[in-house]
């Protein structure tokens, strides 16, 4: 396991930034409406930290447990094939694209 977390910085450092995430908005009690974004609250309200923080909120732990077992089962692409820079360019990429469509739907 420990060995994994080495050859896998990029995912290490984000599933560690998850989980952290995840349990500051538990103890704070925090909901998805406090932390989550949709079209209102960032184009018309223009609360453009939500953006950041939509992407990393999992207000259960299911939900968290499905996203970070994905993510770490798909990091290996991070250490066989692209390494960590380019692997995390793309995640970046994945994210930012995944925000407009995230604001028309919700």
């Amino acid at each position: 396991m420990w060995e994994q977390v080495w050859q896998r910085p990029g995912s290490s450092a984000v599933v560690a930034a998850i989980i952290g995430f995840f349990l500051y908005i538990q103890k704070r009690a925090y909901s998805y409406s406090d932390v989550g974004m949709s079209y209102q609250t960032v184009a018309i309200e223009k609360q453009y930290w939500r953006c950041v923080t939509a992407t990393m909120a999992h207000i259960s732990l299911l939900h968290l447990l499905f996203n970070v077992s994905s993510l770490w089962s798909m990091s290996g692409a991070e250490f066989y094939e692209y390494g960590t820079a380019k692997y995390f360019l793309y995640t970046v990429l994945l994210l930012l694209l995944s925000l407009p469509i995230e604001m028309v739907i919700y």
